[in-house]
C-alpha cells in the first residue's frame, strides 16, 4: 500500500484548493475506484442541519455552492471515470465525531463498492476534515486502500477548537471552523444556554480536532 499525505497544522480554506491533477490516473478499462471525501461545510442536508433529524448518508449531498471539487470531477470524467461506478463522493454529516463518520464511511463503501467487488482496492482523496476521515479509515483497513491523498488536512489538530469548546468563543483565524460554529449557533442557540454548552452538544467533531502539538502556556 502506498500512502501519501500532506500534513499541515490547520485546514486551508475551501476556496484555495485546486486538486485537479492526481498521480496514476489513466483512462484504462481497469480503473481503481476513487473515493472523494469533502471537507467541513461541504456537505448539506436541510433536515439534519436545520431540524436536527437523523437521515441516512445517501441523503447527504454536496452543497450547491461548493465548486472546489469541480476541477477534480471534470478531470476524472475526461479520463472516462463514471460517477458512482468509478469514482464516488462521500457527502456526510461533518458535525459528528471522526469515529462516527468513519463507521458510516465503512458501511457506505461496503454497499457502494465492496459488496459488488470484495477484492477491490480503492484510492481516497480527502480534503481538510475529509482527509482525517480517510486517514482513519485507511489505518483500520490497510488491505482495502491502495493510495491515500490528503489536502489541507489538520493532522496535528486545530488550535481554535480549545477556545470554542472551553469558552464558547469563535475565532476567525480559521475561516471554516468559524463559519461552521456560527451557523450551528444561529440554528441551535437558546436564550439561557451558554455558547460553550451549545457547541459541546452540537459539534462533537470539535473534540477530535483538539491539537496534538503544544498550544497552551507553552506546555
Amino acid at each position: 500500500m502506498n500512502i501519501t499525505q500532506t500534513v499541515t497544522p490547520s485546514p486551508i480554506p475551501l476556496h484555495s484548493v485546486t486538486p485537479t491533477v492526481l498521480p496514476s490516473l489513466t483512462p484504462s478499462r481497469d480503473k481503481t475506484p476513487l473515493v472523494i471525501i469533502p471537507g467541513m461545510l461541504a456537505s448539506w442536508n436541510k433536515d439534519a442541519l436545520i431540524h436536527n433529524k437523523t437521515v441516512p448518508v445517501n441523503e447527504w449531498k454536496l452543497s450547491s455552492f461548493v465548486k472546489e471539487y469541480d476541477g477534480l470531477v471534470q478531470t476524472l470524467e475526461n479520463l472516462g471515470y463514471k460517477k458512482d461506478k468509478d469514482y464516488f463522493i462521500f457527502a456526510y454529516d461533518w458535525r459528528q465525531s471522526l469515529t462516527t463518520t468513519t463507521q458510516i464511511l465503512e458501511k457506505y463503501l461496503e454497499e457502494a463498492i465492496f459488496k459488488k467487488n470484495p477484492n477491490a482496492a480503492i484510492s481516497i482523496v480527502g480534503h481538510s476534515l475529509g482527509g482525517l476521515v480517510g486517514r482513519i479509515y485507511t489505518q483500520n483497513h490497510t488491505d482495502k486502500v491502495k493510495k491515500l491523498l490528503t489536502v489541507g488536512s489538520p493532522h496535528q489538530g486545530v488550535i481554535q477548537t480549545y477556545s470554542l469548546l472551553e469558552a464558547g468563543e469563535i475565532d476567525r483565524d480559521n475561516s471554516n471552523l468559524w463559519l461552521a460554529a456560527k451557523i450551528l449557533l444561529m440554528l441551535n442557540k437558546t436564550p439561557l444556554q451558554p455558547d460553550r454548552v451549545t457547541m459541546q452538544k452540537i459539534l462533537p467533531v470539535a473534540y477530535d480536532l483538539f491539537p496534538t502539538l503544544r498550544y497552551r502556556d507553552g506546555k
